[in-house]
């Protein structure tokens, strides 16, 4: 019976593989706070990959350098089951939007598969949907995303509370998670969208009250891994910034 079928077909096995072989990898993943998914949905993607004594063959070998932890999630790359998400965080007319648009943009120019998703886009309407109902709708459209091949993400959302960013984080089942809140402060996120949003709207002073509180309370929210200002910057400068972070970080490929 092949390694594979000995072991239930269960993509979990190959996760903790890597742990028993590199106990540092767990205490690297938990420090981090990364989110593992052991769901089925991805049990399938590694059955793809062809007989697992060959899987079970990439995971004996050691000759891939870096940190035991590197070498783990390396692994993971070879066996295509990586997630991996950059969560873009901010209050309203903090350059979510642009900056999304803009690191979008530059993947496109590396040619790194991506998808990139407007996570306030799943809230609009009147009522607004509260973040445990749009949340729940990202979970699913990640879920969906990732059965159709996607591993690597590009995600914006407005969270209020640490509870909020915490369901967003969830939601993502990323192994390699970035989450950057992008600040302005609070003069700046009104004028900004005092210029873009017309004055016929009724939401539009409601927003900017709302954006210049969270001007201030949304950087000081547990779980922000990176801190970017985007005062009097071009949109496509912070999105250089962070893609530069997420290479540090080897969320771009398996180098």
């Amino acid at each position: 019976m092949a390694w594979w079928e000995q072991h239930g077909g269960d993509r979990g096995v190959v996760v903790d593989l890597v742990e028993d072989q590199h106990p540092s990898h767990a205490a690297d993943r938990a420090g981090a706070g990364r989110q593992w998914n052991r769901s089925a949905e991805r049990t399938d993607d590694v059955g793809h990959h062809g007989d697992g004594e060959a899987i079970a063959a990439i995971f004996a070998r050691g000759a891939l350098g870096g940190t035991p932890a590197r070498r783990g999630f390396r692994r993971l790359w070879i066996l295509g089951l990586m997630v991996t998400a950059l969560l873009l965080i901010g209050s309203p007319g903090a350059g979510k939007s642009s900056v999304l648009e803009a690191l979008a943009t530059l993947h496109d120019i590396e040619r790194v598969d991506h998808g990139a998703i407007e996570a306030e886009m799943l809230s609009l309407g009147r009522p607004l949907l509260p973040a445990s109902s749009w949340v729940r709708q990202l979970d699913a459209l990640l879920s969906l995303q990732r059965a159709a091949g996607r591993r690597r993400f590009l995600i914006s959302a407005t969270v209020v509370t640490a509870e909020d960013l915490a369901a967003v984080r969830g939601a993502t089942a990323a192994e390699l998670l970035l989450v950057v809140c992008l600040s302005a402060s609070a003069a700046t996120v009104a004028a900004r969208i005092d210029a873009r949003e017309p004055d016929r709207w009724p939401g539009k002073l409601p927003l900017i009250a709302r954006a210049r509180r969270l001007a201030s309370s949304t950087p000081r929210l547990a779980g922000i891994d990176l801190a970017v200002c985007t005062e009097q910057r071009l949109a496509e400068d912070v999105a250089a910034e962070i893609l530069e972070e997420m290479r540090h970080r080897g969320m771009l490929g398996s180098d």
